[in-house]
């Protein structure tokens, strides 16, 4: 085999390094463009995960490094090496889930077994821009379906329209290319969250209590800095970090599957930390001014939740750090902008789970 190049992720550093491939007796050989050597890997450690082809890159692991990953682009490199390396089995899965799925849940298990305290708190950071965004879509997906199994999906028309129109501005202003699905389901919870890869649910409660479209506005602005960060995917992996390593720990992969198919309850109770908040608030000011709305709804809407004292612990949006008075101080803009939805849209947008498409409608065949 010729010298080959390839990407290479070290598992503590987030970049990649170009590296070279070579294989000298029974050792993959990686080393810098400049000749310097970084790692022996034994051919028979190595080890690669099944994922989807149409990625176009080969992920290669190896058992003595769990936490890195060589990524290879070279087709002649990748018709050399993988037919001669074992593929890592998919965990069972339920339904709900699929092949792609379980391959990412079974690359994040190695990783976390690979350095148990550094990977539960840092590794999700450094291993969630490694994950293709079809992989978070479906996550999003598995998650959305099991929690919506207890809600009504609003669907009137005409709301439906006016928050396709408040969404869509900040999407456009946030520059997201990628699919962002949002919806409204019925239940008098005051509060909004985001899933990985784009999924983002709104509880009518919030819609109620909101006295303007600006707050709504403001509140969803807040949740699309959390999908544009990825925040709803660093936190998943942590959760399924940890409890990955207690299960194969405990038992093995036994009950690994239930567990994850019922990662939609996980994420209506994950909170975000305190960069994490911070950073949505951020990002929903700019996409605010960027779609040349009123940027001061979300300031509006913590005023009002502080006031009410402590009916606002139940919040999800408001229940973590950082404080009121340091997101207020933050959030505070002078009044500015167009309002987010004219009169008869905000009316629309507030009787929009008027009709609901129920639970049970939205099942489908046990596959």
């Amino acid at each position: 085999m010729t010298q080959a190049t390839a990407r290479f992720y070290d598992g503590i550093t987030p970049a990649p390094q170009a590296v070279l491939l070579s294989i000298a007796g029974p050792m993959l050989l990686l080393s810098t463009v400049d000749g310097r050597e970084l790692v022996r890997w034994l051919l028979s450690d190595l080890r690669v995960p099944d994922q989807d082809d149409s990625i176009g890159e080969a992920m290669i692991v190896s058992r003595a490094h769990p936490a890195a990953r060589l990524l290879v682009a070279d087709p002649q490199t990748i018709a050399l090496l993988l037919p001669n390396l074992p593929r890592i089995a998919p965990v069972v899965a339920p339904r709900h889930s699929n092949l792609r799925v379980w391959s990412f849940v079974a690359i994040l298990a190695v990783a976390v077994l690979g350095g148990l305290g550094f990977a539960v708190w840092r590794g999700p950071d450094l291993l969630a821009p490694l994950v293709p965004e079809s992989w978070e879509r479906e996550l999003g997906d598995v998650a959305f379906e099991q929690f919506s199994e207890r809600f009504g999906i609003c669907t009137a028309p005409e709301g439906r329209k006016a928050l396709d129109r408040l969404t869509g501005s900040l999407i456009a202003a946030a520059g997201r290319e990628e699919e962002t699905k949002v919806v409204v389901v019925k239940d008098k919870l005051v509060n909004a969250f985001a899933l990985p890869g784009g999924r983002i649910v709104i509880f009518d409660g919030l819609l109620q209590e909101a006295v303007a479209p600006d707050e709504v506005a403001g509140v969803f602005a807040h949740e699309l800095g959390h999908v544009v960060h990825r925040h709803p995917l660093r936190g998943l992996m942590r959760q399924l970090g940890l409890g990955f390593v207690r299960r194969l720990l405990l038992g093995g992969y036994g009950d690994a599957a239930d567990w994850v198919g019922g990662m939609g309850e996980t994420m209506l109770v994950l909170r975000n930390g305190r960069d994490a908040e911070r950073e949505a608030d951020a990002a929903a000011l700019k996409y605010l001014s960027t779609a040349g709305l009123r940027q001061t709804g979300l300031h509006d809407f913590f005023d009002r939740m502080r006031k009410k004292g402590d009916a606002a612990e139940v919040l999800g949006i408001l229940s973590t750090h950082p404080g009121f008075s340091e997101r207020m101080e933050a959030t505070a803009r002078p009044d500015g902008g167009k309002p987010a939805l004219d009169y008869g849209d905000w009316q629309a947008l507030r009787k929009i789970c008027s009709e609901t498409q129920k639970p049970e409608d939205r099942k489908q065949p046990k596959r």
